[in-house]
């Protein structure tokens, strides 16, 4: 829902998207096994601070800022328990997203609809990779695209 109102333009249904996403967030308790109640720990609290600040945002531009590590978190849901809806999920990305940084997104349906861009470049992009429901995805292709960090700039040290 989320990504249908950001590719819409729609600003108080991504409010709203990004309120029930926050709310799934909170809701999802997994028990068992362990080690995957740790993963869901550390995504799901990431999942709640990035959902709650898209839908306490005020523009789509605050929100699509949120979309790219609300993503990154929902990309480890499918790698960690899977698809839980009943229907398939494709990794979309668009490389001119964040002055051509390139980004992703989940959406349903293989025709691109940018999140990132709206209405004004709604198809610009490619499906990565699907998910089946109860599928997983897949660990990340070794491509250079990293949805998890980026590299830092030049000159960048630690």
């Amino acid at each position: 829902a989320l990504q249908v109102a950001l590719a819409a333009d729609d600003l108080s249904g991504a409010q709203r998207a990004a309120a029930t996403l926050t709310q799934a967030a909170v809701e999802f308790q997994p028990s068992e096994p362990r080690d995957a109640v740790r993963v869901w720990e550390t995504l799901a609290r990431h999942l709640r601070m990035h959902g709650q600040q898209a839908s306490d945002a005020a523009s789509l531009e605050a929100i699509r800022a949120q979309l790219q590590p609300l993503t990154t978190q929902l990309l480890g849901v499918l790698r960690t328990f899977g698809n839980p809806t009943t229907a398939q999920l494709n990794l979309a990305y668009c490389p001119m997203a964040f002055d051509n940084q390139g980004a992703a997104w989940l959406q349903n349906g293989e025709s691109i609809d940018n999140a990132y861009f709206g209405t004004g470049m709604r198809t610009c992009g490619s499906v990565r990779a699907s998910v089946a429901p109860g599928g997983y995805l897949g660990p990340p292709p070794d491509d250079g695209v990293r949805e998890e960090r980026r590299a830092p700039p030049a000159g960048h040290q630690h």
